[in-house]
């Protein structure tokens, strides 16, 4: 009997924690859950929380951390120490940051974004850039 019960549970208990995962996906308004799987198809999603100002924070096992404030729109994400999807800076990222580090060949170096009103953070491998909405003006630093 034994030998049966250790292989059944080694097959449902990834099952099982697969299911509560998209027990979370499913709790996401839809507007994060479209979001979420555009740019990181089938997210296991470890968390869901709402933050102090009405937004939310996503983190999917293994992956990203992703804030978006109260009208869905995201204000920070950070790869956790994996590069960002190529994707998400093309579309998330004004034309020119983006045309600036693709130029730099730097599209796979970008760990961190986050944006206001006023500006768009990169966090780099080495360094960091901040581009500002009211001018399009980039300045950058290097890490020491």
């Amino acid at each position: 009997m034994r030998k049966f019960i250790l292989p059944l549970l080694i097959v449902a208990l990834p099952a099982l924690w697969s299911c509560q995962s998209s027990d979370i996906y499913s709790e996401l308004p839809e507007p994060l859950q479209h979001f979420m799987s555009k740019y990181w198809p089938n997210p296991a999603i470890e968390a869901f929380t709402p933050t102090y100002d009405g937004g939310y924070t996503v983190t999917v096992k293994n992956g990203v951390t992703a804030t978006f404030n109260s009208e869905y729109s995201w204000t920070d994400i950070n790869g956790d120490g994996l590069p960002l999807p190529q994707m998400l800076l093309s579309d998330q990222l004004p034309a020119k940051l983006y045309d600036y580090i693709e130029g730099a060949e730097m599209l796979n170096q970008v760990f961190v974004i986050s944006r206001n009103f006023a500006e768009y953070n990169v966090t780099l491998l080495n360094s960091s850039l901040k581009y500002t909405v009211s001018d399009g003006m980039i300045t950058g630093s290097q890490k020491p």
